[in-house]
C-alpha cells in the first residue's frame, strides 16, 4: 500500500475527529484512552496505532496510550449484547 492520500485536497494535512469536530494536524498528539490494563488489549492497540502510523496517515506518529483499570456493573463475560454494551459504557465513563 502507498502513502495516504485524503480523497478530498483541501484536508490532505488535518483530520477531523468525529467526536469533538476538532481538527488533528500532523504535529497534533493523538490521545487514546483504554478501560483496561490487560498486557494483551495495550498491546492491540499500541499496534494499531503503530500501523497507522506505517500507512503514513497524518498523525499517528504520536500517540498518548493511556490504560486505566475500571471497573464494570456487569460479569468479566457477559452474556448478551445487552451486557456487553453496558459493560463498555461503565468503563468508559469510569476512565
Amino acid at each position: 500500500m502507498g502513502d495516504w492520500e485524503s480523497p478530498d485536497p483541501s484536508i490532505a494535512n488535518h483530520e477531523i475527529t468525529k467526536s469533538t469536530n476538532r481538527q488533528i494536524t500532523k504535529s497534533a498528539m493523538i490521545r487514546i484512552a483504554i478501560a483496561t490494563e490487560r498486557k494483551a488489549k495495550v498491546d492491540a492497540v499500541r499496534l494499531a496505532a503503530s500501523s497507522n502510523a506505517g500507512l503514513g496517515i497524518p498523525g499517528w506518529d504520536k500517540v498518548e496510550l493511556i490504560a486505566r483499570r475500571t471497573e464494570s456493573d456487569v460479569a468479566a463475560t457477559p452474556v448478551n449484547d445487552a451486557d456487553l454494551m453496558r459493560g463498555a459504557r461503565s468503563r468508559v465513563q469510569g476512565l
